[in-house]
């Protein structure tokens, strides 16, 4: 497997999590190929998240921001950093993932048979805290998913469609077990790179304006150094 490979992160209000989560990707898609990029795209955030962001494109090529003016949800911003990403391959979390990244390097095999990979967690793992898992990670082919870009971000729909289109695709369960316990607390807080409240889960998403954070540049204080002070620990 030598395609290119875009990791797709819709976020909100995430400043004190976000670093350490990237960096954390970033390790992980690098050792799956050198071609690889993470594409941000900040939802209107009413906290520092696009500058901690920017920050870190700034240190890391293999990084790019993109923001929207005002929130459009989950999904918008899902296909947002799919027309802002370059890579023949893409993959994203789901909205809750409950899944490690060490799920990524099994999926990034299977696509050798497979177009589309959906994995989810294996629920008969008990995780230490108990709290539910339903979503974790998906990864395919660029063409797959823009051709079914209406059905992204519902499961269900999702599957229907592949089932329909006759595509190549598997669902799959990879166990939640995660020694040591900083990879298994880092996958907890990857679940909360898109915060938002409850009555948004099942609201619709508005045309608004899509701003790319690449032109401007961090033409502000620096967030990034202010907050390392403080996501530690958290």
């Amino acid at each position: 497997m030598t395609d290119a490979l875009s990791a797709l992160m819709p976020l909100r209000n995430v400043q004190a999590i976000l670093e350490p989560i990237i960096l954390e990707w970033l390790e992980v898609l690098t050792e799956l190929t050198p071609k690889t990029e993470i594409v941000l795209v900040d939802d209107a955030s009413s906290d520092a998240t696009v500058e901690v962001a920017l920050e870190l494109m700034i240190q890391y090529p293999q990084i790019r921001v993109m923001r929207h003016a005002t929130p459009r949800g989950w999904r918008a911003s899902l296909l947002t950093a799919m027309e802002g990403s370059r890579g023949e391959i893409l993959v994203f979390p789901d909205p809750e993932s409950a899944l490690g990244l060490n799920a990524l390097p099994k999926l990034w095999r299977l696509l050798d048979q497979y177009e589309v990979i959906l994995a989810g967690p294996n629920c008969d793992v008990v995780q230490p805290w108990g709290e539910a898992a339903p979503g974790g990670y998906q990864m395919g082919s660029r063409r797959v998913f823009e051709s079914l870009r209406d059905v992204l971000g519902d499961r269900a729909q999702l599957v229907a469609a592949l089932q329909a289109g006759g595509y190549r695709f598997l669902q799959t369960e990879v166990s939640r077990r995660y020694p040591p316990m900083a990879t298994y607390r880092a996958a907890c807080l990857a679940r909360k790179l898109f915060w938002k409240p409850t009555a948004e889960r099942t609201a619709g998403t508005g045309a608004t304006s899509t701003e790319s954070a690449s032109a401007a540049g961090p033409n502000r204080p620096n967030y990034l150094a202010r907050l390392r002070q403080y996501a530690r620990g958290q």
